[in-house]
């Protein structure tokens, strides 16, 4: 999961016709998230990249189809019941959001990483960051629901979170050294 998730920070240019090819074939998702009331068009953007690296992950073991409205709802009412056991939610307040019973939490966690916890500069604020992973949260519950591993999988019974270090910070380009082709 960690790999395929690294590969995607570092080369998201290669992933690219993938990731087209999600945000047609997981619209539902989109919908969901363009209506989630996220923020500006960029937190809704970063939203969608990141449900999109999301539905990769899933992609790599097993088999995995687009939710139905019906998952996508379930996920949100499971999401909204457990919510005021997770806010406040913020840096430096993640412990909350990882001590509840989640699916796919080594996925969450790493949502929560890259959202609160890494270095580096973000499209969202605060305010913005807790609603893209509330939705995030809501997204992952419905993709595990339509997901099925494959009969050789062996997950573990009991998760133990993996502290992994940032991703390097590198310098973004300036907006001159950006050539459009």
């Amino acid at each position: 999961m960690h790999a395929v998730a690294r590969s995607i920070d570092q080369d998201p240019g290669a992933h690219r016709d993938a990731f087209l090819r999600l945000w047609r074939t997981h619209g539902r998702i989109m919908r969901f998230l363009e209506r989630a009331e996220l923020g500006t068009p960029d937190a809704t953007g970063l939203a969608r990249y990141l449900a999109a690296t999301s539905i990769r992950v899933f992609q790599t073991v097993g088999r995995s189809r687009a939710p139905t409205r019906a998952e996508l709802d379930a996920a949100q009412r499971r999401v909204t019941a457990d919510l005021p056991r997770v806010l406040p939610l913020g840096p430096d307040l993640t412990d909350a959001a990882r001590s509840v019973d989640r699916a796919q939490p080594h996925l969450l966690d790493e949502l929560l990483d890259t959202l609160f916890v890494w270095p580096g500069p973000s499209v969202a604020d605060d305010r913005e960051k807790v609603r893209i992973y509330v939705a995030l949260w809501a997204v992952v519950e419905a993709l595990d629901h339509a997901w099925t591993p494959p009969r050789s999988f062996r997950g573990e019974d009991t998760y133990v979170r993996v502290h992994l270090p940032p991703p390097p910070i590198e310098d973004q380009p300036e907006p001159e050294d950006i050539h459009v082709v």
